[in-house]
């Protein structure tokens, strides 16, 4: 960035918060483009679409299988940093309330849901971000697709499956 250190905490105060301001950028953004996933009309689509989404996200880039900030850092400087603890927490409480609202639109349109919407969005947030850590651990696309597409099946329910694998 050809910026000196000084000139960096001028802004930010220290590295805590300069990690803060780029966890609160990194969550900002992905929330976002989930929501839009999300905005599917058809629920399988719109979760089918949120998965590849977060899939091409933690496989994308130089450093294939990079994960997600989130599980790959945040986790671990939560245990230290009460800080980084709150606001991990802040955001999984946050992308789960994107799709337990998803499981309610399609409830309000008329989908007998097997479980609350608030647990079938925790279930699939978790799923996502299990595929984060597959994806750290060297999974392909392709398998966390197929994990994932069972998850979604099992939540939206029978007829809601693919006729062909994903990918």
């Amino acid at each position: 960035m050809a910026i000196s250190k000084p000139t960096l905490y001028a802004g930010f105060g220290n590295k805590l918060e300069l990690y803060l301001a780029v966890l609160r950028q990194y969550e900002a953004e992905g929330r976002a483009a989930m929501a839009e996933r999300l905005a599917h009309p058809d629920l399988a689509t719109a979760l089918r679409q949120a998965a590849a989404g977060a899939v091409s996200n933690f496989l994308a880039g130089e450093f294939r299988g990079r994960g997600c900030l989130l599980v790959g850092t945040a986790v671990v400087e939560a245990t230290t940093e009460h800080a980084v603890q709150t606001e991990l927490r802040n955001d999984m409480l946050a992308s789960g309330a994107l799709f337990e609202a998803r499981f309610a639109r399609a409830v309000a349109e008329g989908f007998a849901a097997p479980l609350s919407p608030a647990l079938m969005g925790a279930i699939m947030r978790d799923a996502i971000y299990a595929a984060a850590l597959h994806a750290r651990a060297g999974a392909t696309g392709a398998e966390l697709l197929a994990t994932l597409e069972s998850v979604i099946v099992l939540l939206a329910g029978p007829g809601s499956e693919l006729t062909s694998p994903p990918g």
